[in-house]
């Protein structure tokens, strides 16, 4: 289903943050925005565009504040040819589907319609039903073969997909299903043909912590290039608290040796930029913390070269308390921050990698 997100404000539109949080909240009904708008409080702007552009969309949701919610549902009474009421000091379409404080569900023509009063900290119930997700992600499978092999995989299933890389390494899958498509039957075709390289989630470090929640695990981390944006990424999660011990952010070579108990050896004439001090982290701050496995990372991710060590290089590595094993060198691409991100979701594969019964179906 097509989705549009308009932005019917004054001003929430230019906070960044807020915009994030109502696309985190899109995410959690698995509603993919597929195009934005954004426009001041001009009523006439918003008229014309329902009246032309809607058509293009299944499901609309329009972002108000206190100025525009009321002109709003004027706008849409109007359009609907019905009247309106007042509910909660607020003028509100008479026609909806669904009602609850400050949202408000409509049918405009088959639209699904969703309009929401906003403020900079507050957004009320998004109305639109939750669509079921099947995306998942594939493991150690170039782009070109799993294009291949899923199309046409795909066809007895009724689904259709879109594939693109987030590594070298991983594959996202985007599932797009009907009242017909046989979604079951797909995913255990899947697992057939992928044996122990898919990861059925859509979100990789919220896969893990559930994961290791079921099976009793902790895990914790020692960064360096990221700066602690993987533990980030995973305390995002809800629940991350019963399966995340700690991690220790060490910048410096001084921290790595008083925090990691890295050894000179691995710090000096740029062996910081190296697989064996990648492992001296892991092990360091998994004595540190006594979970059951570490991840660590150390490179260089800025605009410069570094030390002989080329930007975009980095050595990460994964450890268990029981001995395993596992440790890779990144060439990334991109701006900074680009390739932290790059970094942090294959030090996320790398742990799934070292226990595979544990996360791969």
């Amino acid at each position: 289903m097509k989705h549009l997100l308009i932005y019917f404000t004054k001003d929430l539109s230019f906070n960044n943050s807020f915009c994030n949080f109502v696309d985190r909240k899109l995410q959690e009904k698995n509603l993919i925005t597929n195009s934005i708008i954004k426009l001041n409080d001009d009523d006439s702007k918003l008229n014309t565009l329902l009246e032309i552009d809607a058509k293009k969309y299944e499901l609309i949701t329009i972002i108000a504040d206190e100025h525009s919610f009321s002109m709003i549902n004027k706008i849409l009474a109007t359009l609907k040819e019905c009247e309106l009421f007042l509910v909660d000091d607020e003028f509100i379409i008479a026609d909806t589907k669904v009602y609850q404080k400050n949202s408000v569900l409509i049918d405009l023509n088959g639209i699904s319609i969703n309009v929401l009063k906003a403020s900079a900290f507050y957004l009320p119930e998004i109305l639109h039903t939750a669509k079921a997700n099947y995306d998942f992600l594939i493991s150690d499978l170039d782009l070109e073969s799993a294009e291949i092999l899923l199309n046409t995989s795909v066809k007895p299933y009724g689904v259709s997909l879109n594939i693109f890389s987030i590594l070298d390494n991983l594959l996202y899958v985007k599932v797009t299903t009907n009242e017909y498509s046989d979604e079951v039957g797909f995913l255990n075709s899947i697992k057939s043909l992928f044996p122990k390289k898919i990861l059925f989630t859509n979100n990789i470090y919220k896969h893990i912590i559930t994961k290791l929640k079921e099976n009793n695990k902790k895990f914790s981390l020692a960064e360096s290039c990221t700066g602690g944006m993987i533990a980030s990424n995973f305390t995002k999660i809800d629940g991350a608290s019963e399966v995340y011990e700690g991690s220790v952010v060490t910048y410096s070579n001084k921290s790595k040796k008083a925090w990691l108990n890295v050894d000179d050896f691995y710090l000096e004439n740029g062996a910081v930029y190296s697989q064996n001090c990648s492992l001296a982290m892991a092990n360091g701050v998994l004595k540190l913390t006594k979970a059951n496995y570490a991840i660590s990372c150390t490179g260089v991710l800025g605009t410069n070269d570094d030390l002989g060590t080329k930007s975009g290089v980095v050595y990460i590595s994964a450890i268990s308390d029981t001995g395993l094993i596992l440790h890779e060198r990144l060439e990334l691409k991109g701006d900074r921050i680009y390739m932290q991100e790059q970094c942090s979701y294959a030090c996320a594969l790398l742990l799934c990698k070292l226990e595979k019964d544990l996360f791969f179906e």
